[in-house]
């Protein structure tokens, strides 16, 4: 029997937390696909990898779930995330709604629906 979906995506928050890029890629799928509603880019799994090291290498981010929907390979979440800058200490929290398709225990797509405003209180949190 394979892994939960559930069980599934807490390992992948717990791993970005983590700055663990390696068990991220271990989670994705090889063909796996990113999507982001702020820039409306789809990102490669090499891609996305790239920009969570980057992230997890100047930032701290917590996880908080509230909300989970399951229904076969598809997964809803709503959730907010602290972002705090290693260099400076300045934080800010991003309200997102992810959509997941998990099937044979990795995640194939994410569509990430990321509230505007907290993308400009997440990019002057990089600001001098």
């Amino acid at each position: 029997m394979s892994e939960s979906a559930a069980r599934i995506l807490d390992r992948f928050f717990a791993a970005i937390e983590a700055g663990d890029v390696a068990t991220v890629a271990s989670i994705y799928a090889d063909d796996a696909t990113v999507w982001h509603s702020n820039d409306n880019i789809t990102q490669t799994k090499a891609e996305n990898l790239k920009t969570l090291g980057f992230l997890t290498k100047i930032a701290t981010l917590r996880y908080t779930v509230l909300e989970r929907v399951i229904s076969g390979e598809a997964v809803a979440q709503r959730h907010r995330v602290a972002f705090t800058v290693r260099a400076n200490g300045r934080s800010a929290t991003s309200h997102a709604a992810i959509f997941f398709t998990v099937r044979d225990g990795l995640i194939h797509r994410i569509d990430e629906y990321i509230d505007s405003g907290s993308v400009r209180e997440l990019t002057a949190l990089f600001q001098p």
